[in-house]
């Protein structure tokens, strides 16, 4: 069972796009995942310190002018902990937010296989459902 909370998942997909800073990761969320997975400020920033003590993301500082700003990168440990979140085929969380959908919008960073295999357990859950 993965350790990550739901806040943490979508914070580790998103620094694995590319985003740096928390302010980013809420600006793409709200154009991107908020259609099924969301997250606030108040959620992001204090995810991102526990990842960092946790090992999973590194932070340096790169203020902008009078403007303290902190990027945020993966480590190796996070990249897997990511990693073992997409592939672990355990049933996922569903509510409002849909943490398969949220898989599927990180499938990128999966092989072929790693993809197929979780749509293939989404389609089982679905057809858990229908019976």
């Amino acid at each position: 069972m993965s350790s990550l909370t739901p806040t943490a998942r979508v914070i580790l997909g998103m620094l694995k796009l590319g985003l740096g800073t928390g302010y980013d990761i809420k600006k793409v969320i709200d154009v991107s995942t908020r259609f099924f997975w969301t997250a606030s400020f108040g959620q992001i920033y204090p995810e991102l310190k526990r990842l960092r003590k946790a090992g999973l993301v590194r932070a340096e500082q790169d203020p902008r002018g009078k403007v303290k700003r902190t990027v945020y990168s993966l480590t190796p440990k996070g990249e897997q902990a990511f990693h073992d979140w997409l592939t672990d085929g355990e049933d996922v969380l569903f509510e409002i937010r849909d943490e398969s959908l949220l898989r599927l919008f990180f499938s990128d960073f999966l092989s072929r296989d790693e993809v197929i295999a979780n749509l293939r357990m989404l389609e089982q859950g679905f057809e858990h459902v229908l019976q």
